[in-house]
């Protein structure tokens, strides 16, 4: 079985030139500039009036457009300039930003947040995709486990900056820090160059699949990747939305310590098993580090002391990120380059579900057995991860044939 990309044209000698290090740079600052909103905006709706059930409807809005948009936007990433419309969703998420502050009528305020979803589900998805266009295809999931670390460092810093902002400047200091923020993602994505004959090598393969077609937006070879990064990820919203309660309830405190924890064996983990994905099999990481995302899981079940909790965070943190970095790189390490996008846009509609599903399975499982047995429940999904993505592999074809030379395989 074989996991083995296809070939590309131009590819870069190194991980850090310079076109890569731009978009990781506004991916940092893009991802910096929402999720300051994700713990203030909620309060933000509150001060204005609104009850809790108005609160999680426009909250929710966000979501929702950015995961229905994202098909057609790997759809355009495919077929027109992928750094032209990373700008273009950017632009829409800076300016939905400062509209923020400037309405309070609730029916604005959720056509904002449709419009601000559909913004992020474009330059989130363009950003990926772009980054991978400057990865040595051999070092494809080292490259991604790299580039996902902007990701971990916003979220490690983001939540605590915007509720600093708002404790002493207000609304207005976090709307307009987030807007400044996002333009400085802006910015740096503008930085980025593809030289006239990768764009043009590009663009010709993208002409054969010009209409817009449900077999166009989805990349196959990116369904069992996010297949299974929709079962394992069940488990994500299930810790960060109800472990602080599940401590609580055991009467364990400095809980934050765990999301800590969690932060640095994600930075240690991830570059690390993108390394290992690509000399050994992307396989051979994901499978261990769905297991360890299971084991995490069990032993939240017994977690009566905060040592326990910051050994699960670890291996969860380990685990979690070896799976979800190969995965990702698997996703469009196989598909030709003038595919990515829609690569990319699948595996991430899987990471977006599973983030919905989780937060609403982990609710009911919580009021209806207890957080303990929630966790000990969220370790089967994980585990059949392992099934299902064992037999999607024997349904496609890709994945029987020898690997090329040097080139990694599962």
């Amino acid at each position: 079985m074989v996991d083995h990309p296809a070939q590309g044209t131009h590819q870069p000698d190194t991980i850090w030139n310079k076109n890569f290090m731009f978009i990781l740079l506004a991916n940092f600052f893009v991802v910096h500039s929402y999720l300051m909103l994700s713990p203030t905006f909620p309060i933000y709706i509150e001060d204005l009036g609104f009850a809790q059930d108005i609160i999680g409807i426009v909250a929710g809005m966000f979501t929702v457009t950015a995961i229905l948009s994202r098909p057609f936007v790997g759809h355009r990433l495919d077929t027109s300039d992928r750094r032209n419309l990373y700008l273009t969703g950017q632009a829409i998420s800076v300016v939905s930003i400062v509209l923020y502050y400037l309405f309070s009528n609730i029916y604005v305020l959720i056509l904002i947040r449709l419009i601000h979803g559909i913004g992020i589900g474009i330059t989130t998805s363009a950003a990926n995709t772009i980054a991978t266009d400057f990865i040595p295809k051999n070092r494809m999931g080292e490259g991604v486990g790299y580039f996902s670390l902007s990701v971990v460092f916003a979220m490690a810093i983001s939540p605590a900056v915007g509720l600093a902002l708002l404790e002493y400047g207000g609304y207005a200091a976090l709307f307009y820090a987030s807007a400044l923020l996002g333009a400085v993602g802006f910015l740096f994505g503008y930085l980025v160059r593809y030289s006239p004959e990768r764009k043009r090598a590009l663009l010709s393969k993208a002409e054969a699949r010009p209409k817009l077609e449900w077999r166009n937006m989805f990349e196959k070879t990116a369904i069992r990747p996010a297949v299974t990064m929709f079962m394992c990820g069940l488990s994500f919203n299930a810790i960060s939305f109800f472990l602080a309660l599940y401590a609580e309830s055991r009467q364990v405190g400095n809980i934050g310590l765990y999301f800590t924890v969690y932060a640095v064996a994600l930075f240690v983990s991830r570059p690390m098993a993108g390394k290992f994905g690509d000399r050994y099999g992307y396989t051979h990481v994901i499978i261990p580090g769905i297991v360890l995302t299971a084991a995490s899981l069990v032993l939240l079940y017994f977690a009566d002391a905060l040592w326990i909790f910051l050994i699960s965070a670890a291996i969860y943190g380990i685990g979690y990120g070896a799976a979800q970095s190969n995965l990702q790189a698997m996703s469009v390490a196989r598909c030709e380059p003038n595919r990515r996008g829609a690569a990319v846009s699948t595996f991430y509609t899987g990471l977006d579900l599973c983030i919905i599903v989780g937060s609403t399975t982990g609710g009911f499982m919580a009021k209806h057995f207890g957080y303990d047995v929630m966790y000990l429940l969220t370790a089967i999904p994980v585990l059949l991860s392992i099934a299902v993505f064992l037999l999607l592999g024997r349904m496609d074809r890709r994945f029987l044939h020898e690997t090329a030379k040097g080139e990694p395989a599962a």
